[in-house]
């Protein structure tokens, strides 16, 4: 699809609002971009059942916060208004006119790029200050402006650790791949950097999915699948893992008991406390902690009104995931997949739309683009069995 004038700057300015991602007035850019996307973006086009979900989760979530006096500002509420919808139907736009697997690659490459890229040079500056291990766990940014890695950092990582599948797809252009290979790397730098169990959790994942779907357990794809993963492992560990600073780091952690990880870091007394609230207040209860859980913090907001069709649209991402997966997959499929089972799992324990709207945004973009991707399958799988 050719693209005009307006949606080529709707890309530009999509690529501004990534790159400015750590900037503390990014989410004024994140609502600019969601309004401009109703105006670009064809009205009669990309309006599903998943869109209608996500506008009336949006609305209620932001009802309700506002009647709970949860909202710090306008501009915060409004991008909880417009930003869901407009990021997923960015994502539906984006993957049917970049209709070939090349094109997808390198968008979602410089996407994840431009949204990680203020993070690296955090992380490359921190490295230099403090060494590679920073056991504060905080990376200075914009002068005294800290935040911890447990929240925004670790969530945004996800997207680079989910790249990590590009090891074992069937891509021939050998620059893009070892280019996603270095983005997946960079990532596990910072999460390392960070003592972040969660990303080492994610990362270990993310390559027994992406090993299983690319090889299928098919025989003569498994031996040069495991030769590949034996020399990146090798890589990884001769680089980072003898880092005697790395093992004493992350041992550390886990003896700390309020941080002990077959408590999941103490977040599974917090879910269950959340779960009893939400059955005890169906419509939200005030923020004593956060619950560490997406769907558990938009419950406390917006009870269980906004829960439910946020609850609706996740089963309906999974079957679009499910339906990829039974079909035939490009390198892009693999990716998607991958991508997403990172950050729905990061999701699940940090809390996001609170910690970072903009990945909130971005991992909506990726059901969206999902979306199409099971789409476009489903039009071949009938198009096959009418002929």
């Amino acid at each position: 699809m050719k693209l005009g004038f307006g949606h080529k700057l709707l890309i530009i300015f999509f690529f501004m609002v990534m790159v400015t991602s750590l900037w503390p007035n990014n989410i004024y850019l994140l609502v600019i971009f969601s309004i401009i996307t109703y105006f670009i973006l064809p009205i009669q086009k990309w309006w599903n059942v998943s869109c209608i979900l996500l506008l009336i989760f949006s609305l209620l979530y932001a009802f309700m916060e506002y009647f709970n006096m949860e909202v710090g500002s306008g501009f915060i509420l409004l991008s909880h208004i417009f930003t869901p919808v407009a990021f997923y139907r960015f994502g539906n736009w984006i993957m049917s006119s970049l209709n070939n697997n090349h094109t997808r690659l390198v968008f979602i490459f410089f996407t994840i790029l431009s949204y990680l890229f203020p993070l690296f040079i955090l992380t490359a500056h921190d490295i230099s200050l403090v060494g590679f291990i920073n056991e504060s766990r905080k990376l200075n940014a914009y002068g005294d402006y800290n935040i911890s890695a447990a929240t925004l950092y670790g969530l945004m990582l996800a997207f680079g650790i989910g790249c990590v599948s590009m090891l074992f797809t069937k891509e021939k252009n050998f620059y893009l791949r070892i280019s996603y290979i270095i983005l997946s790397f960079l990532a596990m730098i910072a999460v390392i950097h960070l003592v972040n169990r969660t990303g080492i959790v994610l990362f270990v994942v993310c390559i027994l999915v992406s090993f299983v779907v690319s090889t299928k357990l098919n025989i003569d794809k498994i031996i040069p699948a495991i030769i590949v993963l034996i020399l990146f492992f090798i890589i990884i560990k001769v680089s980072i893992i003898n880092n005697i600073d790395v093992i004493n780091a992350y041992s550390y952690r886990e003896s700390d008991s309020s941080s002990n990880v077959t408590e999941i870091g103490g977040r599974s007394e917090i879910w269950l406390d959340a779960i009893n609230k939400l059955i005890t207040h169906p419509f939200g209860w005030e923020r004593i902690r956060y619950a560490h859980n997406l769907w558990l913090d938009i419950a406390r907001i917006g009870g269980w009104l906004a829960l439910m069709p946020f609850l609706i649209l996740t089963i309906i991402a999974f079957k679009n995931i499910f339906f990829i997966l039974k079909r035939k997959m490009f390198s892009s499929d693999i990716l998607l997949v991958t991508i997403f089972v990172a950050t729905f799992l990061n999701a699940s324990v940090e809390p996001v739309i609170e910690g970072s709207m903009s990945f909130f945004s971005l991992m909506l973009m990726f059901w969206g683009m999902i979306e199409s991707a099971a789409l476009e399958k489903r039009i071949i799988k009938n198009k096959n069995i009418f002929k």
